[in-house]
């Protein structure tokens, strides 16, 4: 009877407090219906396998009880399998987000494409039946007309530009597009996806567009990134999916894109080389209200250093990755990278991968300029020689007061024996970024690594429990194998 008369902001409470306890959480969801609407609502944030097998063992009239207050679905392909008969007897009249993941065949999931569901995630299994994209989006076109968020793993079918242009045309309200494939190797690009260049048909409120585990050709890139900047009409075969309907103007769309992220393969390129990531970069640097961008690519050639500085542009960046594994850009002399550096205010994570030396001006202007900073990681495409930290003994201010995480290839120590310099080092870390308590470095001296780690320990243990994570990891020293704040990544270095 007390615990009845509890009021609403003390059973929240007891919810987060048995938040893990999925068994306590539906026992307590059977106190009254403000227990059960509490209990309910937190225990389906995110069902398990477990939960759905506590589920089964009611009677039909209790289990649709529960259905009827779920607004979220995590499902598993073995998930779906060993209950799918609980599953397929009850309804979701609430159901908003669904996530399935390495799903054989789509149609055992078919009835929880609901009208109701604003977000939807659905990856396939690499041997999945071969209709699955095609029944899945006509689904998902007849049925989800509300939805707002859409992650689909259908790239590496082939798919019909048609079945994609008529599902966005029908999903008008897509805020967040993530489109992926299974394409690990840059080789295996899509020489021709028609549908990718005409994304954007009709999505006035798209927000972030993600497309990855799939290369794009340079190519169809940049025909889908001139759309994205309204610098390419639109084309005779969008205009003919259209009727009459107006199509909605790019630079509306630029104005709002927030997040982009896309995978770029300038292998076997006609026309590659340096000019043709000049471009790509020009195009990217005309959406001037991004604040997420994450460019991976493979290229016979680097990049031009035009092409990346080009990206200055973007002031309200608040991310930015640009990785590669051939074809590495430069950032130039050292008042380029100065200036590139010194471009981004509103910075949060700075994740770069490039050829040359990164020159520790530039790393000083980055901290000067992006005060916000979070994550920094500056990779030479696994040189040695690395970032140069000396010049940071000059500097009186701390350069990364926000930083907690910290990636770099330190440059190759003059002296590799000198336990002075490892001493150095350690304590321009510890002391431009007080609140890093995870760095990764890479060194080329085994020596001069665990002289680094030695000094950066004791200087961290005395404010923090720091992470190591040590490139050679096989050949680390053994005394800190058993130490509790050393992470062994077992890698052999980039």
């Amino acid at each position: 009877m007390m615990a009845s008369s509890l009021p609403p902001e003390l059973i929240q409470k007891i919810a987060e407090y048995l938040i893990d306890d999925n068994i306590s959480l539906f026992n307590a969801a059977l106190v009254n219906t403000l227990w059960a609407r509490v209990f309910i609502d937190v225990l389906w944030r995110q069902i398990s396998e477990r939960a759905f097998s506590f589920l089964g063992s009611d009677k039909l009239t209790r289990r649709q009880f529960y259905a009827d207050k779920i607004h979220r679905l995590v499902l598993s392909d073995g998930v779906v399998h060993n209950h799918f008969r609980v599953i397929s007897q009850l309804k979701f009249p609430k159901l908003s987000y669904l996530k399935v993941s390495s799903c054989h065949d789509w149609k055992t999931i078919e009835y929880l494409i609901l009208e109701t569901l604003t977000s939807l995630a659905f990856e396939a299994h690499p041997k999945s039946r071969i209709d699955t994209p095609f029944g899945l989006l006509r689904t998902i076109t007849q049925r989800c007309h509300n939805i707002r968020y859409l992650r689909l793993n259908l790239l590496q079918y082939s798919c019909p530009a048609q079945e994609f242009l008529v599902l966005f045309q029908a999903c008008k309200k897509l805020e967040t597009i993530e489109l992926c494939g299974s394409a690990d190797n840059p080789d295996d690009y899509s020489e021709d996806f028609d549908f990718l260049h005409h994304l954007l048909f009709r999505q006035e409120h798209l927000r972030h567009l993600r497309i990855y585990d799939y290369w794009l050709t340079a190519t169809t890139a940049q025909r889908l990134l001139e759309e994205l900047s309204g610098a390419l009409p639109k084309s005779s075969f969008l205009a003919e999916q259209s009727d009459t309907q107006e199509l909605c103007p790019s630079a509306h769309i630029a104005a709002k894109l927030e997040s982009l992220e896309i995978c770029l393969s300038f292998v076997g390129f006609e026309g590659g080389g340096p000019d043709a990531g000049a471009a790509i970069y020009a195009l990217l640097a005309q959406l001037q209200h991004l604040k997420s961008l994450s460019v991976q690519f493979s290229a016979s050639t680097p990049s031009s250093i035009s092409g990346i500085l080009a990206i200055r542009q973007l002031q309200s960046l608040e991310q930015l990755l640009v990785w590669g594994n051939a074809g590495l850009p430069s950032l130039g002399t050292r008042e380029e990278q100065i200036s590139f550096c010194s471009a981004f205010p509103q910075m949060r994570v700075f994740d770069l991968n490039f050829s040359g030396e990164f020159d520790s001006a530039a790393l000083i202007a980055l901290g000067r300029t992006s005060r916000h900073l979070n994550e920094l990681t500056i990779l030479l495409g696994g040189r040695s020689d690395g970032v140069d930290l000396h010049m940071l003994d000059q500097v009186e201010d701390v350069l990364f007061p926000e930083l907690q995480d910290y990636n770099v290839a330190v440059q190759k120590p003059h002296d590799p024996e000198s336990e002075n310099e490892a001493k150095l080092m350690a304590r321009l870390i510890h002391r431009h970024m007080p609140r890093v308590d995870d760095v990764a470095c890479w060194y080329s001296f085994a020596s001069f690594r665990n002289r680094f780690e030695q000094e950066w320990i004791a200087l961290r243990a005395k404010t923090t429990q720091p992470r190591l994570h040590l490139n050679g990891g096989n050949n680390a020293d053994a005394r800190w194998r058993g130490h509790p704040w050393f992470v062994d990544d077992d890698d052999d270095g980039l």
